[in-house]
């Protein structure tokens, strides 16, 4: 079957809903182009509303397909998942994968990504001539992760770089030698984390974040835009500036 209903829609998400149970959805789409036979979600009030797709909303009103969710978008996303999404893994070939990574299930790499290259690691001899040192430790990468498109993830010196499951990396990232990062993090654009350094789990590191080498950032903690991380941060907080401060505590995710 190439569709699905919204009843069947509504089942899933255990919520109710308004309108033709019988009602087919064939995908998804955007509340800007509301395609016929789609699911779109909508946070705020509903307007320019259409009777050929169904909606996703907090609130319901009369005369439309709708499904009644706190959180649309959450909603949106774990209906699209379950019904729409192929999954599986989607390495690009201009993707530069070394002999020394590991690699999980279901682990998407776009193009331009170098994943597994010696980090920027090196000893001083009594000349103060910069020795390098050997990057044999790999990168281990678990399984549900998203890389970006020209990130690079480089090997860990004698011990493996490790990006848990379910964290997500965005384009132009850079993870250096030793890195690890907990489960279902999320890494922004740009972001900088430097040697050493442990990212915990469920935190986000914001666009152009910079972490400074063996930092421990804790679990579900929030880096800001821009914010220089210099000193090690504690779980369930939020940090921004530079240097980086805590600002606020951070509710759960």
């Amino acid at each position: 079957m190439d569709y699905v209903t919204v009843e069947m829609i509504a089942g899933f998400l255990d919520a109710p809903f308004i309108g033709d149970p019988n009602m087919r959805v064939y995908g998804v789409s955007s509340l800007k182009t509301q395609k016929l036979g789609t699911l779109v979600f909508c946070n705020d009030e509903l307007q320019g509303t259409s009777t050929s797709v169904c909606y996703i909303v907090r609130k319901g009103i009369s005369g439309f397909s709708q499904i009644i969710h706190p959180d649309p978008k959450r909603a949106f996303a774990e209906a699209y998942h379950h019904f729409f999404y192929a999954g599986g893994a989607s390495i690009s070939p201009e993707a530069h994968i070394y002999p020394n990574v590991q690699i999980g299930v279901d682990v998407c790499i776009g193009p331009g990504s170098v994943i597994g290259a010696a980090g920027f690691g090196f000893s001083f001899d009594e000349q103060n001539v910069a020795l390098r040192m050997p990057h044999i430790g790999g990168v281990v990468i678990g399984n549900g992760v998203e890389i970006g498109s020209n990130t690079s993830i480089d090997s860990g010196t004698l011990d493996s770089t490790e990006i848990g499951d379910d964290v997500k990396i965005d384009n132009l990232v850079h993870i250096a030698h030793n890195v690890k990062i907990g489960q279902r993090t999320l890494v922004i654009a740009h972001a900088m984390i430097a040697g050493s350094a442990t990212v915990g789990r469920d935190c986000w590191i914001g666009p152009g974040a910079c972490i400074l080498n063996k930092i421990r950032i804790g679990d579900n903690s929030l880096v800001g835009m821009g914010a220089v991380v210099i000193k090690d941060v504690p779980d369930n907080v939020v940090v921004v500036g530079n240097p980086a401060r805590i600002l606020r505590k951070r509710g759960n995710v």
